[in-house]
């Protein structure tokens, strides 16, 4: 049997407010680096973000509740 690896594309698929994340959601970080959201944690000014980068470095950030963030999904060619 033979393996095969496809090239997976990320798209932008919408812009979210931050009550609409859930973990395991991808984002665009505010360094601009899509990360994938491994904990969310609620502030008095807004959500604590812990996600991991594509190297599966743990990175963390603040964002208020009147952002809208960047939403991405891996495209389907089929």
């Amino acid at each position: 049997m033979t393996a095969t690896i496809n090239d997976m594309e990320l798209i932008l698929a919408d812009l979210l407010f931050p009550d609409q994340l859930m973990e395991g959601d991808m984002i665009k970080s505010p360094d601009q680096e899509i990360v994938t959201i491994k904990t969310i944690n609620s502030t008095d000014a807004g959500l604590t973000i812990e996600a991991t980068n594509d190297f599966d470095e743990l990175v963390e950030f603040h964002i208020t509740d009147d952002e809208m963030i960047s939403w991405y999904v891996f495209a389907n060619d089929n």
